[in-house]
């Protein structure tokens, strides 16, 4: 793996943005990042699969996504996230 800068990402419709705080390390991303988990995957690629951070509005929210919570800032369908309580 790399730590890159890429621009952040554009939300599309049914999408918000997330600026993530905590990610999960799971089996999967470990196997994800050596290529070694059962679908392959192609570069360029951001790896993780669960993430907490806070939308736009403020609000606190976890999801679990098929990749890109390693990333700093994520575009997130709105149908996956759940709201954290304080």
């Amino acid at each position: 793996m790399n730590l890159v800068d890429l621009p952040e990402p554009e939300p599309g419709p049914g999408e918000k943005l997330v600026r993530i705080s905590r990610t999960g390390i799971n089996f999967a991303d470990t196997h994800t990042t050596s290529n070694e988990y059962l679908a392959k995957q192609e570069l360029p690629f951001i790896p993780g699969q669960e993430l907490v951070g806070i939308t736009e509005d403020g609000t606190r929210v976890a999801a679990v996504v098929p990749s890109g919570a390693y990333a700093e800032v994520a575009a997130v369908p709105e149908d996956r996230l759940v709201m954290v309580p304080d």
